[in-house]
């Protein structure tokens, strides 16, 4: 078996440090633990688990299975351990294992403290080589058409802005798509168009989108906003008597 464990020295306050047997079974199990998950018969024995039994350890420590048994209910009532049995084997748990491995320091001494300064050696390069790191922009696509820096910045440095002062919602990732795809149609590709949209609802002071219409005049649609800019298209006082007869 290779490898090693981390053993800090607050283990000589422990209250089972004086009884010998069963610091040697607790310490041969945390020796024997698994350090990572591995599949066993099916199941998966998790790291800080190993299968084993009274004979087993018997034979391995040299004592009798009584004594086995007697250090494990020790153990088992100071919530070192827990056990699960069968017929044939028990699954034992070290509870806590890694306060056993994560709380120690490489000043610890160890059989192998070659290996720990290494280790520790690499972590350090490492970290020195790695670049900070920069939390990612949020996705931002934007219609094949409309795919240019100006309708960019107007988006993001004009629409964007307003519509959070606006106190409106903000985009999530299905909205963001559906409203650049709605932008995308009407203005029919044109990027030119599509800033004229976007500068259009601002000036009025729409919450949502509209298409130009007559140089520059929305659709007679509603938005579920109403602005309380009148606007005045300038029709002629006599198409709007003929609109009323």
């Amino acid at each position: 078996m290779e490898g090693w464990i981390k053993l800090h020295r607050k283990f000589l306050d422990w209250e089972w440090y004086q009884d010998g047997n069963t610091m040697r079974v607790f310490l041969h199990l945390l020796l024997t633990a698994n350090f990572e998950d591995k599949k066993w018969n099916g199941m998966i024995i998790r790291r800080g688990q190993l299968v084993t039994g009274r004979k087993k350890l018997s034979e391995e420590l040299q004592l009798s299975e009584r004594a086995i048994r007697t250090c494990i209910t020790r153990l088992k009532t100071t919530s070192e351990l827990s056990v699960k049995t069968t017929n044939k084997y028990s699954i034992i748990t070290i509870c806590n294992y890694e306060s056993y491995q994560e709380v120690l320091t490489t000043n610890d001494q160890q059989n192998d403290q070659q290996a720990v300064q290494q280790t520790t050696t690499t972590k350090e390069i490492k970290k020195k080589e790695d670049p900070p790191k920069v939390p990612p922009k949020q996705k931002f696509d934007v219609p094949e058409n409309l795919d240019t820096p100006k309708f960019r910045k107007v988006w993001l440095e004009e629409w964007v802005p307003y519509r959070k002062e606006r106190n409106l919602s903000t985009y999530k990732p299905r909205g963001l798509k559906a409203a650049l795809s709605g932008l995308d149609r009407m203005a029919d590709g044109d990027v030119t168009v599509a800033i004229k949209i976007i500068r259009q609802s601002i000036e009025k002071n729409w919450q949502g989108l509209f298409e130009l219409k007559d140089g520059g005049k929305p659709q007679a649609r509603s938005s579920g906003y109403r602005s309380k800019t009148k606007l005045n298209y300038n029709k002629p006082t006599k198409n709007l008597q003929d609109a009323q007869d």
